[in-house]
């Protein structure tokens, strides 16, 4: 195994491995991780964004500007430039790995244009009638962009799509336009900055619902007047930078439930901003004094990122004017810039307890000549070291399956051929490391029962939901059933189902509330349903 191919292993061995199990309390422990470069001679790196689930963007710079596309499991990934356009960045990256940015002239950011990267090629996002320049700056699961056209007096917000593109022309209530756009989640909750032509001294701190076209501000804080927007959560956190006319900011986190609060500074600074939040309400981004401080806050306390880092990575986030923290995942990957044994490079910090290896998938299904096992991991790729093993009895003695796991449409599958017709035989998931093991999950099958693991869970509805929602499932057969919900840490928040269930289709609704009746915090959740042949999982946002 290679040395990176341990150093996943470690922390997920460290982190919430099964649903269901005692979670580890929240720590701020921990593991920094140089992106890299995208060409060896690159001078310098820069990290922009987290997607939810934790991938990551940027610009890799040398002899001219490359964006890139970085995973947990694949590491750094450069993408083409367009034609006619040598520098490029990445400023936004959803969960299926699409990047978007700009395409430049210059690597000061002239005559820009919105790309978008998907499956390793660039193409430019399309302009409205009458517009030759624009940027890209977000983009959420559905394929919403969110940026801006024109340039300079003229630049006004927009949304993009691969098929067309549309100038935001809604105003707030108090008459104030919107001249970019710099995040949207996955409610077509748009945020940015906008303009008041009454004042145009005063920032405005702009929301805009894709979904009704109705504009809104985000208010300001005690002594301030307007204020700037950069990031949104999943659950609707949105943040950024309040101050006086054109003044010092100081960050803010706003929701619809609690309006517009501060983000205390860390230790030391005295301005800032916030540049994303993700759907537990943890806010990171950059405060100053000599230098540039990046900062994570967890919603009761402000930690400068240098004093979470372990001694001795080589990574300076405190004493030089480089650094920041530009995003933050669900799950709380912390993605940046710093300078690393005197080099700029991007980063992303990876919480030690926080990064749960969820199994999306694990089916075993009978077939004429064996057995077919299929699993999807969260955080799946060759650096995860995981075992398929096989037993006759559910108490084992286990032994590895012989037969290699090959990719499949979802995760990787393996046809287990050597098994005996009416035997059944079950098999587990064994993630391990240094001689410890942890078991992800298990399922069982037997060779003549065709199609038993066809166990269908599908999407909760409403999603995102301010409480109550619904998700259905089928059963081939009738069978034991246990349905869960969990929180992004793993967490047992609500038990739906637990007993015998009879086959065909079923419908399970979720209160938005945890077993002690308690309403469960705005976040990201998860659906488990989890029978003898199958494991199933969903995820929901939920908002207030």
């Amino acid at each position: 195994m290679s040395a990176m191919s341990k150093f996943h292993a470690v922390i997920v061995l460290t982190s919430m491995l099964v649903f269901g199990a005692a979670a580890l309390a929240a720590t701020h422990d921990y593991i920094i991780v140089d992106l890299g470069v995208v060409a060896p001679g690159d001078q310098w790196v820069q990290g922009n964004a987290a997607s939810p689930r934790g991938m990551a963007t940027g610009r890799s710079v040398g002899g001219g500007n490359q964006a890139f596309l970085w995973s947990y499991a694949g590491g750094l990934v450069g993408l083409p430039n367009l034609a006619g356009r040598p520098y490029s960045v990445g400023n936004g990256v959803n969960d299926a790995g699409v990047v978007v940015g700009n395409g430049t002239t210059t690597s000061w950011g002239a005559g820009p244009l919105p790309l978008i990267w998907q499956g390793g090629t660039v193409a430019q996002l399309p302009l409205p009638a009458g517009e030759t320049l624009g940027r890209a700056e977000a983009i959420n699961n559905a394929g919403l962009v969110a940026g801006s056209v024109d340039g300079g007096s003229m630049q006004v917000a927009a949304i993009f799509t691969t098929g067309g593109a549309t100038i935001v022309t809604a105003t707030t209530p108090e008459g104030c336009y919107s001249n970019t756009l710099y995040g949207i989640n996955d409610a077509g909750l748009a945020v940015g900055t906008g303009i008041d032509p009454g004042n145009l001294a005063r920032n405005v701190g702009f929301l805009y619902d894709t979904g009704t076209g109705v504009a809104n501000e985000v208010g300001a804080l005690d002594g301030c007047n307007g204020a700037l927007c950069f990031g949104v959560s999943e659950a609707g956190h949105v943040v950024g930078s309040s101050m006086l006319n054109q003044g010092a900011g100081s960050p803010f986190v706003w929701t619809a439930a609690d309006g517009i609060q501060p983000v205390p500074l860390p230790a030391g600074t005295s301005q800032g901003g916030a540049r994303d939040a993700n759907s537990d309400g943890w806010v990171v981004g950059t405060a100053s004094s000599a230098y540039a401080i990046p900062y994570l806050y967890d919603g009761e306390t402000t930690h400068r990122l240098a004093d979470l880092l372990p001694d001795g990575t080589g990574w300076d986030l405190e004493f030089n004017t480089s650094s920041s923290a530009e995003g933050i995942s669900d799950e709380g990957i912390i993605v940046g810039t710093g300078e690393h044994d005197g080099n700029v490079r991007g980063y992303a910090m990876i919480p030690n307890h926080g990064v749960p290896v969820l199994l999306q998938d694990f089916a075993a299904v009978g077939r004429d000549d064996g057995i077919e096992v299929s699993w999807e991991l969260w955080l799946d790729g060759a650096d995860l070291d995981v075992t398929l093993q096989r037993a006759t009895d559910a108490a084992g003695p286990w032994a590895a399956v012989s037969a290699a796991p090959v990719a499949g449409d979802r995760g990787a599958l393996v046809l287990d051929a050597d098994t005996q017709i009416d035997l059944t035989y079950h098999y587990r998931l064994v993630l391990d490391e240094g001689g410890e093991a942890a078991v992800l999950g298990t399922v069982s099958a037997r060779r003549t029962q065709i199609g038993v693991a066809d166990v269908v869970l599908g999407g909760a509805s409403p999603n995102p939901t301010r409480g109550a929602t619904a998700l259905a499932y089928r059963l081939p057969a009738p069978q034991e059933v246990r349905l869960t919900v969990h929180d992004v840490r793993g967490r047992l928040v609500r038990t739906l189902v637990d007993g015998a269930v009879s086959g065909g289709d079923h419908l399970a609704q979720w209160d938005g509330h945890g077993d002690g009746g308690a309403p469960a915090p705005v976040g990201v959740y998860f659906f488990k349903l989890q029978t003898s042949q199958a494991a199933r999982t969903q995820k929901v946002v939920l908002t207030r």
